[in-house]
């Protein structure tokens, strides 16, 4: 059987909600509302926006973690973008946090004065090394990728320039497909 390939699974580019880095917080969520109006409704809704330098070239996405955290500017101060939550921490050690920083002190209702013009810039996430796959790389080394770095998904690569998203969901339904067909 032939190996399956990144570019076979992966969701173009195109399709994505893509704002620059000196976009709002605002305009990054009504840019994610639009291209998912648009998106095949088959298929499971994108959850990031991708963020473009000067130069047009991908320098980071957003998550809608990206975006909480954006709408309490405290968490900036006490985490960066590297995945410390992985850690483990215990249940009461972050809710101390919540109380002795006061976080989320005012309400909901309160969000736009928050964070709706936050630049994007000061808050996307910024992809590391492990973050990018080759279009033609085998999709087994894109899924050790995908589960060594805790990544919910890795932005596709056609030599320089970025071509699309190997979203984890999508390798995760062709995965649960090939374990149903197996033979018991």
């Amino acid at each position: 059987m032939k190996r399956k390939k990144v570019k076979d699974f992966m969701v173009q580019l195109s399709e994505y909600a893509i704002v620059r880095e000196d976009a709002s917080l605002l305009e990054a969520v009504a840019a994610l509302e639009e291209s998912q109006k648009k998106y095949d409704k088959s298929r499971y809704p994108h959850r990031a926006i991708f963020v473009l330098d000067n130069d047009g070239g991908v320098s980071g996405k957003i998550s809608q973690l990206d975006v909480m955290r954006a709408i309490e500017p405290v968490y900036d101060e006490l985490q960066d973008n590297s995945g410390l939550a992985h850690l483990g921490f215990r249940k009461a050690f972050i809710q101390s946090i919540f109380t002795t920083y006061n976080l989320w002190s005012r309400p909901f209702e309160d969000i736009c004065s928050r964070g709706a013009e936050r630049k994007v810039r000061d808050f996307m996430h910024k992809l590391v090394e492990t973050e990018y796959a080759n279009a033609d790389d085998s999709l087994d080394l894109a899924v050790h990728q995908l589960v060594f770095g805790n990544h919910q998904s890795l932005l596709v690569m056609d030599g320089e320039k970025a071509v699309g998203v190997l979203r984890l969901t999508d390798v995760f339904t062709y995965l649960a497909d090939m374990i149903k067909q197996c033979k018991k």
